[in-house]
């Protein structure tokens, strides 16, 4: 595939594309042909062959436990709805083996319809089928669930217990779920702390608030979107939009430390924070990355001619197809 898409590079030397396992890629990143090295994987990858290549630029994108906050209000049936098919996405697209799916729900505690929506949530779940293609992946569901535990559960925990689930990505089918007490701004307040301070990794942070909850609560809101220390923050919708916009920076969080590099950033904008996107709380058609979305694929072909050709037609096909 790759070599089909680059196929002028690869015809004008600039480009070479070999597949292998460890011992391929440890020769080439002892290889003085090797200036730099960038990574999608695990820690230990990165450690690696940091270990392989100790004096080389090596730059490194390698996941996150990342959080999902939900911010009490009045909904209706159908908002609880459309927010169970967000939040069971942002868990089960590609099957849950993204580094930017989503790991932990934040709840409010006291909020009337936090059952209401746990309950469409399970049940989106128990409606997909997708296997678990990603190697040692029913390992780690059995360790974090148990043995009988369904592809796609969701498990509570409390806030302070000591669990490998808030330090390590679960790659997994579960979702786990952390309730705190109080109203919107009390509980903003509390999940942000949490996920800036208990939880791995600083890639990104998804946030669902409605628009009369996010006008009654004055700066709560706009405070936790600042305060959540992840490279991408996302309201109402999917960090990994984030990762598949390309205009936006991606990468760990930049204050607090250098981190290791950021990719994408197509407007090549410098000392960037921090990432944010926002979309409505409820769109007029469902994002065609829903697993829910039953139009994925022929959505998928019109969106890939569109960005072939950014023709009127082109747009008005994608619109129909969604709507």
């Amino acid at each position: 595939m790759f070599d089909r898409a680059l196929a002028p590079f690869g015809a004008a030397g600039r480009l070479i594309v070999v597949s292998g396992g460890a011992g391929s890629a440890a020769g080439l990143g002892a290889d003085d042909a090797i200036d730099e090295i960038h990574v999608t994987g695990s820690v230990a990858t990165f450690e690696a062959i940091r270990a392989i290549a100790p004096h080389k630029r090596i730059t490194a994108e390698l996941g996150s436990v990342t959080p999902i906050i939900v911010v009490p209000g009045g909904w209706s049936a159908s908002d609880v709805r459309y927010q169970a098919e967000n939040i069971a996405t942002q868990k089960a697209h590609n099957a849950g083996f993204n580094c930017i799916a989503t790991q932990v729900l934040l709840l409010p505690r006291d909020w009337p319809l936090k059952d209401k929506l746990l309950e469409e949530i399970e049940r989106i779940f128990n409606g997909l089928e997708r296997p678990e293609y990603y190697p040692g992946a029913a390992v780690r569901r059995s360790a974090l669930a148990g043995a009988e535990s369904p592809l796609r559960s969701i498990v509570k925990l409390n806030a302070d217990e000591a669990t490998n689930a808030f330090q390590n990505e679960a790659f997994c089918g579960v979702l786990f779920c952390v309730e705190f007490p109080g109203d919107a701004r009390q509980f903003l307040r509390e999940a942000v702390a949490f996920a800036n301070s208990r939880l791995y990794g600083t890639l990104g942070a998804n946030l669902i608030v409605s628009p009369q909850t996010e006008s009654s609560t004055g700066q709560a809101v706009a405070d936790a979107v600042s305060g959540l220390q992840y490279g991408c923050v996302a309201i109402n919708t999917w960090a990994g939009v984030g990762y598949f916009l390309t205009e936006t920076p991606w990468g760990d969080y930049r204050a607090q430390r250098e981190g290791l590099g950021v990719v994408h950033n197509t407007y090549l904008l410098a000392n960037t924070q921090k990432s944010i996107v926002r979309a409505p709380f409820r769109p007029l058609t469902k994002p065609p990355w829903f697993v829910t979305n039953k139009k994925q694929a022929r959505l998928g072909r019109l969106l890939c001619d569109f960005e072939a050709a950014r023709t009127p037609v082109n747009a008005l096909r994608v619109i129909a197809a969604a709507i």
